[in-house]
């Protein structure tokens, strides 16, 4: 698979808009160099197809896991997502509790409500 096809894929799934996507390009550009950076972008995208086993999209129901340090958060809860962030290369989730409030988690933490 190439990597626009790789893109193409992978892209939707974020829930990201063109500016959001294009801004996460050019900080791997930014940091990486323009050679490098599309590479480990695709990369990085291909890897998680093959680890992730649930992809995860606005308005998807999700269990927040109990805190780690650093959380916003006492408790686990299931919540909403409701957008995703690029947090220098992590991808953040925001998910939204019963209450209204809205706590960004690490993509990878997060756990299928069934």
């Amino acid at each position: 698979m190439n990597s626009q096809e790789i893109l193409a894929k992978h892209w939707p799934q974020t829930g990201w808009d063109t500016d959001s996507m294009l801004a996460i390009i050019c900080e791997y550009v930014d940091n990486q160099g323009a050679e490098d950076a599309f590479a480990d972008f695709v990369a990085e995208k291909a890897a998680e197809e093959s680890t992730d086993q649930r992809e995860w999209q606005t308005g998807d129901e999700v269990l927040v896991p109990d805190p780690i340090e650093g959380d916003g958060y006492s408790h686990s809860f299931v919540g909403n997502i409701v957008g995703f962030r690029n947090d220098n290369g992590n991808v953040l989730v925001s998910v939204e509790d019963g209450d209204g409030d809205v706590f960004d988690i690490e993509y990878s933490r997060l756990e299928d409500t069934e």
